[in-house]
């Protein structure tokens, strides 16, 4: 399945009857993706009984149907997104982003956590460039951090984004390591060869093999900080975070 390279661990089911025992013997889960054309229970069947169980914001739902159904033959179940068949992969993607990024309200109106943090940027204004060649990849980025206030410049690989910072000073850099033409351990070094230390961007590593040793590339390469694929929003904001926090005192040794 395509959701496996994306970080996620899928349970594929035949039926909405096993769905319905897997959650009644208690196993968790953070979203559910239905088909609306299933045999003995179809998706409108099983959205009722999954939300006589869990709430939207316990878990949410995703419907699949070739319908073109806009989600009234669910009712009262709270689904958080329907797509028409055959599905796009970066249609999937992009739902699945606005899924987990969005609070979902449940029946109580209750707001998940981590809805406080759209107003990060006007707390931590920091000029952000994103080094990453994968335009899903891209996309997914730009929309994490589009709901924390901040506009992002794209750079498809390591010439790129030396251009980039050539032209503009940008306070942070998320750098992919795995990119064509200069990757990011690459660009990282050359970055530093042109640029003190005081006067660089911050620049977070962005890779897809959680290896050990794999950070100490990273750091040895210049790089600042190092988050693992896939990306997701509290990583993001604990790197920016941390970012602001530096960059501010880099200012004050300045000063």
């Amino acid at each position: 399945l395509q959701i496996k390279n994306w970080g996620m661990i899928p349970l594929a089911l035949a039926s909405g009857k096993e769905a319905l025992e897997h959650l009644d013997k208690g196993e968790k889960f953070d979203l559910v993706i239905l088909d609306v054309q299933m045999p003995e229970m179809d998706g409108y069947e099983l959205a009722s009984e999954i939300r006589k169980r869990y709430n939207r914001s316990q878990l949410p739902l995703l419907a699949l149907t070739s319908l073109g159904d806009e989600s009234k033959g669910f009712n009262g179940s709270s689904v958080s997104k329907t797509l028409v068949k055959p599905t796009k992969i970066v249609a999937l993607f992009e739902a699945l982003v606005e899924i987990f990024q969005t609070p979902q309200l449940s029946g109580d109106n209750v707001k998940s956590e981590g809805s406080t943090e759209s107003n990060l940027a006007k707390d931590h204004p920091l000029r952000i460039l994103l080094a990453e060649d994968l335009p899903i990849n891209q996309r997914v980025a730009q929309l994490l951090l589009g709901r924390l206030g901040y506009t992002t410049e794209i750079a498809n690989n390591g010439i790129e984004a030396l251009e980039s910072i050539n032209r503009h000073p940008f306070d942070v850099v998320f750098m992919d390591v795995q990119m064509p033409e200069m990757d990011g351990l690459t660009c990282t070094r050359e970055i530093c060869k042109l640029y003190s230390k005081e006067s660089r961007p911050w620049i977070i590593a962005m890779t897809a093999n959680a290896l050990e040793g794999d950070s100490e590339l990273c750091l040895q390469a210049g790089m600042n900080d190092y988050i693992c694929k896939p990306i997701n929003s509290k990583a993001i904001t604990d790197a920016l975070r941390r970012a602001s926090k530096e960059l501010s005192l880099r200012s004050s040794a300045k000063q």
